[in-house]
């Protein structure tokens, strides 16, 4: 029933046609089309059992067919009857029926596809001399067989089922010929004691052979050996073989699927072959499944002279491959001259067993996936493969598995395998389970009423990445690759983590892999960004020579516990298992491992069959304690301070190179790093640095450096992370008055020496030897939130940043998360002066009492207290413009900020001048003031000349 998996081809076709033609059971998927068909039908036209599923591209079809058949037909047949490109789906009711048939057959039989269920109640007397041939005969015998055999019989592509229980005494003149023999052998088979001398011009050939040999085989083998043997797709296993020759077959057989034995006979044969063939066979079998021989042949130390050559190798290496006992003592001169090709990689297909149900590609494609259903079913994309057929767990599909909370009882868990229904990324979320990626998403959709609780009862995770560098491994050519890899690397990293970590690579050499937010399937970055997911290839893994290649591999390490309630618990625990991973690189394990899956993994993945990872390339990158706020948290503030510092007595002649610079620069960063510890304003997270020393760039500095100040100002930038309620004015407040203090300003000096005299460079040390601090300056600062603010409508009334946004906010993120607390404040709260100003702080801040202003925390604000200024110049200019110069001046306040600049203006009622800073001159006095006192004498008094103001205003003209 199925064509031949390995047809013979032939490169000198015939002139003329065949006078037996074959006849194919399955016609051709695509056949030849003529573009110039002949006007005379074929005298022996091909006769097809299974149509084309297409009609013909040039069919002699009627305009008009009738639609139901003539109730008056000719007494003749036509000579040349139409022929119908669409007959009736129905056979004729009323058939018509010929008393007086013609004496010669028809030119174009009429050839039914669906012969009647009965047989006709008027049949021939006499034999057909052109019978019909029927695609599909009766199923069972002539109950009135002739007795005479027929002259020209009926060819049957599908024989009965049962064989005849009265067959014939004398063999057929003409034997039937069938590609499709009986699946039960004939009980009564014909047995000759003389095969004929010369093989059959027309050999049966069968696509289904017989489950067992012949009851009744040939005694006697034909002296010459078929020239067009039969093919089996499936060949019997002969409890007789014949013994070896001299020569091997001319035209052996050739198995695509040899028969596999899984218990061997326990002995070997009675009847081996003599010796080995004088000449290779020439067209050796090949198998897709190679015996495993349990008595090798003893080794040698010479190379075959005719290696045997697979075209399709196998998939997986040999699980007991053969050893030499003793090598060759070099490897050969030059190549073989027919090497291995490379292994080939089958398609994606969905596997729908309960226990897989992923795409796979493993070389065990279902036949009828391969013969019927490619289109549907084979993808050279794993990701469309995926996308197709198991998009309600695509994450499973794409082995994208990874850590997730959800609701566990009266907490929050995290787990990293999930079941079939528990999903996440479904298209439209229609079979959205709840899953998340953050504790605190968790904690907020299924604990809102209480999400300080379910934080408290819920386990940690701490994630850090370090990198590792891996030789003989080259950049991925697409994302698919770089999928298959990265996965592979996983499977082998994980062997050295405790069972409560889990790895991602999240980079390999210049490409970077990540997950798609809303569908969770692989996308890539860097060198591959912007490519699909098997970019110009057609999904073949590319595995090129990457010989003197490194590659560096990062890796995202999420280390989950259940103990640690703090910060230096994680730190323990990071420090353990970053010990392991160390040893587990340095050692060489991660090698083999990564060797051992590659080869072990169906398919196997090439790329990593020749890697190793080199020692001591161990890397860390950045840990995200889950009790410590850093750059990578979730929730915090980052606030930047920049400021500067002079410095005296530094020896500027001992630094002259670039080198020398950023060497003193780095002791200033440790001397007022060690300060600001002592201080308590360092955490973990926090970074400072020089950005510029006597106004020289660190990072652009011209050799040779020459600097001539004395003092000398340095600038530097200090970022440290607070919690998200902290108020950053409040810090950079302590952080001036701590670090301006003489004793921190003389601590921070001893501090840089002391770095200077460890480090011991000649250059730096002795620059400097009588270094002072003399002052410290916080300039500005800047803060940026970690989370979005959002408004608060449930418990703080105000817009807030502690990352606990309820999800139909997350999901709103255009109406309801801002950057700043401002814009926030603006939009939802705009008549609330408190609105984003944390609760805790102790900022002053300034309000109106009867005609002046006054001052205090902000945290002392009562609700209805809404006119509050951040500054004293605020309160004055906006409560009190016309009392300005008063207000500002009150005791204990600091003032308002002045312009330095004095304008001189009347005092009408005594009749003299005085002067004020030009900030707290009144709109309606500029047209009186004057740059001095004599001139807003002389201008305002002139009836006098002046005199008399001069004499009279303090200070005299």
């Amino acid at each position: 029933s199925q064509p031949s998996m390995n047809p013979s081809v032939s490169i000198r076709p015939s002139s003329h046609p065949s006078e037996i033609p074959s006849i194919s059971a399955q016609p051709s998927i695509q056949p030849s089309i003529s573009e110039r068909p002949s006007n005379q039908p074929s005298d022996s036209p091909s006769i097809s059992a299974a149509p084309s599923l297409q009609p013909s591209f040039s069919p002699s079809v009627s305009h008009w067919p009738t639609s139901q058949p003539s109730e008056q037909p000719s007494g003749q047949p036509s000579t040349n009857p139409s022929i119908s490109a669409e007959p009736s789906s129905q056979p004729s009711m009323n058939p018509s029926v010929s008393h007086w048939p013609t004496s010669q057959p028809s030119d174009s039989p009429s050839i039914s596809t669906e012969p009647s269920h009965e047989p006709s109640g008027v049949p021939s007397t006499g034999p057909s001399m052109n019978p019909s041939i029927s695609s599909l005969p009766s199923s069972q015998p002539s109950s009135l067989p002739s007795g005479q055999p027929s002259e020209a019989p009926s060819i049957s592509v599908q024989p009965s089922e049962v064989p005849s229980s009265q067959p014939s005494g004398q063999p057929s003149m003409i034997p039937t010929s069938t590609g499709v023999p009986t699946s039960i052998p004939s009980k009564l088979p014909s047995g000759s004691t003389k095969p004929s001398s010369m093989p059959s011009a027309s050999p049966s050939s069968s696509a289904a052979p017989s489950g067992q040999p012949s009851g009744v085989p040939s005694d006697s083998p034909s002296s010459q050996p078929s020239t067009q043997p039969s093919i089996s797709i499936q060949p019997s296993i002969s409890t007789r073989p014949s013994t070896s020759t001299d020569y091997p077959s001319l035209v052996p057989s050739t198995s695509s699927r040899p028969s596999v034995s899984a218990e061997p006979s326990s002995a070997p044969s009675e009847a081996p072959s003599s010796g080995p063939t004088f000449l290779p066979s020439l067209a050796p079998s090949v198998s897709f499944v190679p015996s495993v021989s349990i008595l090798p042949t003893d080794t040698s130390n010479v190379p075959s002279q005719v290696p045997t050559s697979s075209k399709s190798p196998t998939m997986r290496p040999t699980s007991m491959p053969s050893t030499s006992q003793e090598p060759t003592v070099s490897p050969t001169a030059a190549p073989s001259a027919q090497p291995s090709d490379p292994p080939t990689q089958g398609f994606y297909y969905p596997n729908w067993i309960n226990e897989v149900q992923v795409c796979v590609n493993d070389g065990l494609d279902p036949e009828y996936m391969l013969e019927v259903q490619r289109e549907n079913y084979l993808y050279r994309s794993k990701e469309e493969c995926c996308s197709e057929h198991f998009w309600w767990r695509i994450t499973q599909c794409m082995a994208n598995e990874h850590p997730m909370w959800f609701k566990n009882g009266e907490k929050c868990d995290q787990k990293v395998e999930f079941e079939d229904w528990e999903s996440r990324y479904t298209p439209a979320d229609w079979d959205t389970s709840d899953l998340f990626e953050t504790l605190e998403e968790c904690c907020i959709a299924k604990f809102w009423y209480d999400i300080d609780g379910c934080m408290d009862e819920s386990p940690r995770e701490m994630k850090f990445t370090f990198s590792i560098d891996i030789s003989t491994l080259d950049d991925p050519a697409h994302c698919q690759d770089a999928d298959t890899i990265g996965n592979a690397l996983e499977t082998a990293i994980n062997v050295g983590l405790l069972s409560n970590a889990v790895s991602l690579v999240i980079g390999i050499g210049c490409a970077t892999l990540g997950r798609n937010p809303d569908t969770d399937s692989t996308e890539c970055g860097g060198c591959l960004a912007g490519t699909t997911f098997t970019g110009d290839y057609d999904g073949t893994s590319v595995v090129e020579d990457a010989t003197g290649i490194v590659s560096t591999i990062t890796v995202e390490v999420r280390l989950k516990s259940d103990s640690c309630q703090d910060s230096s618990c994680f730190n323990g625990l990071y420090d353990t298992t970053v010990a392991d991973l160390r040893e587990f690189v340095d050692t060489g394990t991660l090698t083999t491992e990564i060797r051992d899956w590659a080869q072990e993994r169906v398919p196997p993945v090439e790329h990593l069959w020749p890697v190793t990872v080199l020692a001591d390339s161990y890397k860390q990158i950045a840990a995200q304690n889950p009790y410590v706020i850093t750059a990578s948290s979730s929730t915090g503030l980052e606030v930047t301070t920049m400021g500067s510092f002079d410095v005296d007595g530094v020896d500027w002649t001992q630094i002259t190179s670039a080198s020398d610079l950023q060497m003193v620069a780095s002791y200033f960063e440790s001397g007022i790093h060690q300060s600001l510890v002592d201080e308590g304003y360092f955490n973990e997270g926090s970074s400072l640095a020089l950005t510029t020393v006597c106004g020289i760039s660190i990072d652009s500095v011209v050799e040779p450096f020459h600097c001539s100040e004395n003092p000398a100002t340095a600038a530097y930038s200090f970022t440290v992370y607070l919690r998200h309620d902290a108020d950053p004015a409040e810090f950079k407040n302590l952080i001036e008055e701590a670090l301006s203090d003489p004793s921190s300003l003389q601590n921070i000096g001893n501090a840089i020496l002391d770095s200077a005299i460890n480090d011991a460079r000649p250059g730096p040390l002795q620059a400097l030897a009588s270094m002072t601090m003399t002052s410290f300056s916080v300039v500005e600062s800047k803060t940026k939130s970690l989370a979005p603010y959002f408004p608060d409508w449930v418990d703080k009334m105000t817009c807030i940043n502690n990352g606990r946004q309820p999800v139909y906010q997350r999901q709103g993120a255009d109406w309801y998360l801002f950057e700043t607390a401002e814009a926030c404040c603006e939009y939802w709260f705009n008549d609330d002066p408190l609105c984003g100003v944390p609760s805790s702080s102790s900022s002053l801040k300034f309000y109106p009492v009867n005609t002046l202003c006054d001052m205090k925390p902000l945290a002392d604000f009562g609700e209805g207290e809404i006119e509050i200024f951040d500054t004293l110049d605020a309160c004055c200019e906006s409560k009190f413009p016309n009392n300005k110069m008063d207000c500002c001046n009150v005791e204990g306040l600091g003032g308002c900020s002045t312009s330095g600049i004095l304008l001189y203006t009347p005092d009408w009622l005594h009749e003299t001048c005085g002067f004020k800073d030009s900030e707290f001159v009144l709109e309606h006095e500029l047209i009186y003031a004057y740059d001095s006192m004599r001139e807003c004498c002389v201008q305002n008094y002139s009836y006098d000349g002046g005199d008399d103001c001069c004499a009279q205003s303090e200070g005299g003209c």
